[in-house]
Protein backbone atom coordinates (compact mmCIF):
# COMPACT_ATOMS: atom_id res chain seq x y z
CA UNK A 1 0.00 0.00 0.00
CA UNK A 2 2.79 2.45 0.84
CA UNK A 3 4.32 2.04 -2.63
CA UNK A 4 1.07 2.97 -4.33
CA UNK A 5 0.35 5.89 -1.99
CA UNK A 6 3.71 7.49 -1.14
CA UNK A 7 6.55 8.29 -3.55
CA UNK A 8 9.51 5.92 -2.90
CA UNK A 9 8.38 5.00 0.64
CA UNK A 10 11.70 4.00 2.26
CA UNK A 11 13.48 7.15 1.21
CA UNK A 12 10.35 9.22 1.76
CA UNK A 13 9.82 8.20 5.39
CA UNK A 14 13.49 8.56 6.30
CA UNK A 15 13.55 12.01 4.70
CA UNK A 16 10.30 12.93 6.51
CA UNK A 17 11.88 11.94 9.81
CA UNK A 18 15.06 13.92 9.05
CA UNK A 19 13.02 16.92 7.84
CA UNK A 20 10.86 16.83 11.00
CA UNK A 21 13.98 16.72 13.20
CA UNK A 22 15.61 19.57 11.28
CA UNK A 23 12.52 21.80 11.32
CA UNK A 24 11.88 21.09 15.02
CA UNK A 25 15.50 21.92 15.89
CA UNK A 26 15.24 25.15 13.91
CA UNK A 27 11.90 25.99 15.56
CA UNK A 28 13.09 25.47 19.12
CA UNK A 29 16.54 26.94 18.46
CA UNK A 30 15.54 30.05 16.58
CA UNK A 31 12.11 30.44 14.95
CA UNK A 32 9.93 30.19 18.06
CA UNK A 33 11.64 33.30 19.46
CA UNK A 34 11.03 35.45 16.37
CA UNK A 35 7.50 36.40 17.47
CA UNK A 36 6.98 36.93 21.18
CA UNK A 37 3.62 37.33 22.86
CA UNK A 38 2.93 40.80 24.19
CA UNK A 39 0.10 39.57 26.41
CA UNK A 40 1.02 36.77 28.81
CA UNK A 41 -1.60 34.26 29.87
CA UNK A 42 -3.98 34.44 26.92
CA UNK A 43 -7.26 32.77 27.87
CA UNK A 44 -9.81 31.16 25.58
CA UNK A 45 -10.19 31.49 21.85
CA UNK A 46 -7.83 34.49 21.68
CA UNK A 47 -5.02 31.95 21.95
CA UNK A 48 -5.61 30.98 18.28
CA UNK A 49 -5.30 34.57 17.03
CA UNK A 50 -2.22 35.45 19.05
CA UNK A 51 0.94 36.30 17.14
CA UNK A 52 2.92 33.25 18.38
CA UNK A 53 0.11 30.88 17.43
CA UNK A 54 -0.29 32.35 13.95
CA UNK A 55 3.51 32.32 13.51
CA UNK A 56 3.62 28.60 14.33
CA UNK A 57 0.76 27.89 11.90
CA UNK A 58 2.63 29.74 9.14
CA UNK A 59 5.91 28.00 9.99
CA UNK A 60 4.25 24.56 9.90
CA UNK A 61 2.54 25.30 6.57
CA UNK A 62 5.79 26.61 5.05
CA UNK A 63 7.76 23.54 6.19
CA UNK A 64 5.10 21.19 4.80
CA UNK A 65 4.97 23.13 1.51
CA UNK A 66 8.74 22.94 1.11
CA UNK A 67 8.80 19.21 1.88
CA UNK A 68 5.85 18.45 -0.41
CA UNK A 69 7.26 20.64 -3.17
CA UNK A 70 10.59 18.85 -3.04
CA UNK A 71 8.98 15.40 -3.22
CA UNK A 72 6.65 16.42 -6.04
CA UNK A 73 9.71 17.57 -7.99
CA UNK A 74 12.08 14.77 -6.95
CA UNK A 75 9.71 11.79 -7.34
CA UNK A 76 6.47 12.78 -9.07
CA UNK A 77 3.63 10.54 -7.95
CA UNK A 78 -0.09 10.75 -8.75
CA UNK A 79 -1.05 10.59 -5.06
CA UNK A 80 1.81 12.69 -3.68
CA UNK A 81 -0.30 15.76 -2.96
CA UNK A 82 -2.95 13.72 -1.17
CA UNK A 83 -0.51 11.56 0.77
CA UNK A 84 1.93 14.29 1.85
CA UNK A 85 -0.50 17.14 2.48
CA UNK A 86 -3.12 14.73 3.87
CA UNK A 87 -0.63 13.25 6.34
CA UNK A 88 0.48 16.74 7.35
CA UNK A 89 -3.18 17.71 7.84
CA UNK A 90 -3.66 14.76 10.19
CA UNK A 91 -0.61 15.86 12.21
CA UNK A 92 -1.78 19.47 12.29
CA UNK A 93 -5.31 18.61 13.39
CA UNK A 94 -3.88 16.48 16.19
CA UNK A 95 -1.78 19.47 17.29
CA UNK A 96 -4.81 21.75 16.93
CA UNK A 97 -6.89 19.40 19.10
CA UNK A 98 -4.34 19.78 21.88
CA UNK A 99 -4.42 23.57 21.50
CA UNK A 100 -8.23 23.62 21.71
CA UNK A 101 -8.04 21.50 24.87
CA UNK A 102 -5.52 23.95 26.33
CA UNK A 103 -7.80 26.88 25.47
CA UNK A 104 -10.79 25.17 27.08
CA UNK A 105 -8.83 24.23 30.21
CA UNK A 106 -7.40 27.73 30.56
CA UNK A 107 -10.95 29.09 30.40
CA UNK A 108 -12.15 27.04 33.39
CA UNK A 109 -10.05 28.91 35.98
CA UNK A 110 -11.28 32.47 35.31
CA UNK A 111 -14.85 31.34 34.70
CA UNK A 112 -15.17 29.40 37.95
CA UNK A 113 -13.40 32.18 39.83
CA UNK A 114 -16.07 34.51 38.48
CA UNK A 115 -18.87 32.11 39.49
CA UNK A 116 -17.34 31.74 42.96
CA UNK A 117 -17.12 35.52 43.31
CA UNK A 118 -20.78 35.83 42.27
CA UNK A 119 -21.88 33.24 44.82
CA UNK A 120 -19.77 34.65 47.61
CA UNK A 121 -21.56 37.43 49.40
CA UNK A 122 -18.32 38.72 50.93
CA UNK A 123 -16.48 39.25 47.63
CA UNK A 124 -15.44 42.88 47.09
CA UNK A 125 -16.12 42.82 43.34
CA UNK A 126 -19.37 41.08 42.46
CA UNK A 127 -19.27 40.23 38.74
CA UNK A 128 -21.92 41.48 36.38
CA UNK A 129 -24.00 39.27 34.12
CA UNK A 130 -22.13 40.82 31.17
CA UNK A 131 -18.82 39.44 32.51
CA UNK A 132 -20.31 35.95 32.93
CA UNK A 133 -21.78 35.99 29.40
CA UNK A 134 -18.48 37.23 27.93
CA UNK A 135 -16.58 34.31 29.50
CA UNK A 136 -19.27 31.81 28.49
CA UNK A 137 -19.17 33.04 24.87
CA UNK A 138 -15.40 32.50 24.87
CA UNK A 139 -16.03 28.88 25.80
CA UNK A 140 -18.56 28.58 22.98
CA UNK A 141 -16.07 29.92 20.44
CA UNK A 142 -13.46 27.38 21.56
CA UNK A 143 -16.11 24.65 21.35
CA UNK A 144 -16.94 25.63 17.78
CA UNK A 145 -13.26 25.30 16.84
CA UNK A 146 -13.21 21.86 18.47
CA UNK A 147 -16.29 20.78 16.49
CA UNK A 148 -14.77 22.08 13.24
CA UNK A 149 -11.57 20.14 13.90
CA UNK A 150 -13.55 16.96 14.64
CA UNK A 151 -15.49 17.30 11.37
CA UNK A 152 -12.34 17.97 9.34
CA UNK A 153 -10.42 15.09 10.93
CA UNK A 154 -13.42 12.79 10.81
CA UNK A 155 -13.65 13.30 7.07
CA UNK A 156 -9.95 13.28 6.23
CA UNK A 157 -8.61 10.32 8.23
CA UNK A 158 -10.80 7.59 6.71
CA UNK A 159 -10.27 8.99 3.23
CA UNK A 160 -6.50 9.00 3.68
CA UNK A 161 -6.39 5.51 5.18
CA UNK A 162 -8.78 3.71 2.88
CA UNK A 163 -8.45 5.58 -0.38
CA UNK A 164 -9.06 3.21 -3.28
CA UNK A 165 -6.16 3.61 -5.66
CA UNK A 166 -6.45 2.64 -9.30
CA UNK A 167 -4.80 -0.67 -9.98
CA UNK A 168 -1.90 -0.81 -12.39
CA UNK A 169 -2.48 -4.50 -13.08
CA UNK A 170 -3.40 -5.33 -16.61
CA UNK A 171 -1.93 -2.22 -18.16
CA UNK A 172 0.19 -2.69 -21.22
CA UNK A 173 3.49 -1.20 -22.19
CA UNK A 174 2.40 -0.41 -25.72
CA UNK A 175 3.97 -3.56 -27.16
CA UNK A 176 1.16 -5.81 -25.97
CA UNK A 177 3.03 -7.15 -22.94
CA UNK A 178 1.76 -6.56 -19.42
CA UNK A 179 3.75 -4.24 -17.16
CA UNK A 180 3.23 -6.58 -14.18
CA UNK A 181 4.09 -9.87 -15.85
CA UNK A 182 4.76 -12.66 -13.39
CA UNK A 183 4.13 -10.55 -10.30
CA UNK A 184 1.21 -10.79 -7.93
Amino acid sequence: MFVSFFPRPKLFFWSALAWAALTMAFWYGFASHVVESSTPGIVGVALFWSAPSLWFDFYFAACVALFAGFWMWFAPHPWALWSIIGSALILFTSYFQVQVSVAINSWYGPFYDLVQAALSKSAPDVPTIRQVIALASGQGKAGIKWIFRRILTGWQRPHAAFLKLPSSRGTTLGNGRSSRRGRF
